[in-house]
């Protein structure tokens, strides 16, 4: 969708893409932590053949979840617990794994906002999937108790499952979104972060959208500056037109936020390396990727019937008997884990700036294959330990 902005009486032509939704085959081998990069690496990791169910799936949150130390942390009693995450998209379908008490419902500034059955509802299946990433937690599961998950369980639990989602939709039943609303919810998220209830520390932003204003002109820059100054830390998606694409996509452009590639594995002697995808915006030395995090075929929550699930039925899981799950990789799905991960660090240590939760996840990575000089700096895995 073509939208135009104003400012200073200069118009800008954009064009604004939810995170795409790339598909692959069944079982990617899991991607392993959260990265610093700013690159691409061609190709894409193999099927794995032994995945037989969801619960085996390397790509399945829980899994994710442990291969980058989040399930260490549960066990401390870091489950994300008093943190609230804002989710811009296209709001939250009531699904299991949805419907455990940790949803409050934000303002919904989308087209279908007041249209009776559709306020807060997700009809096109983008919000629900990124939800189930950052905070679902199914209802057999108790608050506190995610640690106690044995290996194999087919409970679904999010990164953070004990934190506020905040549903802030903004995104209409074909994914279609004005730059102006988002605006309009991030400074509903400036305004109300610290309302009763919700403690907002984090805002999870899984799209973008191209702009030739510099990020110290730009009105989209300057709303998710607004909230990054209010305290709260404002997680965007890199962009998926690959490494050879050396923009950003805005809000991601900006130094105000944490902007998130995403990450794959392949399996070399036996054991697991993490790569860049090569549908990562690379960047260049002036703004590159602040961290990766897994973002190869994320097994999430599915939205039945939703836009998504209607025209991409090849993201459907064919080992998924209940049909709750769907399959999606992006700089989408990675932006969630990192929004997770984020929310798990605040609890920890709720007196850190939004500075300083970049600065954290940044200095505690290593350089990972796929990557280019302008990755000088950045250092790889984000340490979460037991």
């Amino acid at each position: 969708m073509d939208r135009r902005f104003r400012r200073g009486g200069n118009a800008t032509t954009r064009t604004w893409r939810w995170g795409a939704w790339r598909y692959v085959p069944v079982a990617l081998v899991a991607a392993l932590g959260l990265i610093c990069s700013s690159a691409g690496l061609a190709g894409q990791a193999a099927a794995d053949p032994a995945t037989t169910s969801v619960a085996s799936d390397p790509g399945a949150v829980p899994n994710v979840a442990t291969a980058i130390g989040a399930a260490g942390l549960w066990k401390q009693g870091d489950t994300g617990t008093g943190v609230g995450v804002a989710l811009i998209d296209t709001g939250m379908a009531p699904v299991p794994g949805l419907t455990s008490g940790n949803v409050v419902q934000g303002p919904d500034l989308s087209t279908t906002a007041g249209v009776a059955g559709m306020t807060g509802l997700d009809a096109y299946g983008h919000g629900t999937f990124m939800a189930g990433i950052i905070a679902g937690r199914d209802n057999t599961v108790a608050p506190g108790t995610e640690a106690n998950l044995a290996p194999g369980n087919t409970s679904f639990v999010g990164i953070a499952p004990d934190s506020t989602l905040v549903n802030v939709k903004v995104g209409a039943p074909d994914g279609s979104v004005d730059p102006s609303q988002v605006i309009a919810a991030l400074d509903w998220v400036a305004a109300h972060h610290a309302d009763p209830g919700v403690n907002i520390r984090v805002v999870n932003l899984s799209y973008g959208t191209n702009s030739t204003q510099s990020s110290l002109t730009d009105p989209l820059d300057a709303a998710v500056e607004r909230v990054w100054k209010a305290g709260v830390v404002v997680v965007a998606a890199a962009g998926n037109e690959g490494q050879q694409n050396a923009v950003l996509t805005d809000p991601a452009d900006d130094p105000y936020v944490l902007a998130v590639g995403a990450s794959g594995s392949y399996t070399t002697a036996g054991a697991q390396e993490p790569f860049v995808t090569s549908f990562t915006n690379s960047g260049n030395y002036g703004r590159h990727v602040d961290i990766t995090a897994p973002g190869t075929s994320i097994v999430s929550l599915r939205d039945p019937g939703s836009y998504v699930d209607i025209f991409q039925p090849q993201g459907l899981v064919p080992v998924d008997a209940t049909g709750r799950y769907f399959r999606g990789s992006g700089t989408s799905e990675a932006t969630a884990v990192t929004s997770g991960v984020v929310a798990l660090l605040l609890q920890s240590y709720p007196s850190l700036t939004p500075d300083q939760v970049k600065n954290v996840l940044m200095a505690s990575a290593t350089p990972l294959y796929g990557s280019t000089p302008n990755m000088v700096g950045c250092q790889r895995r984000v340490a979460l330990q037991e």
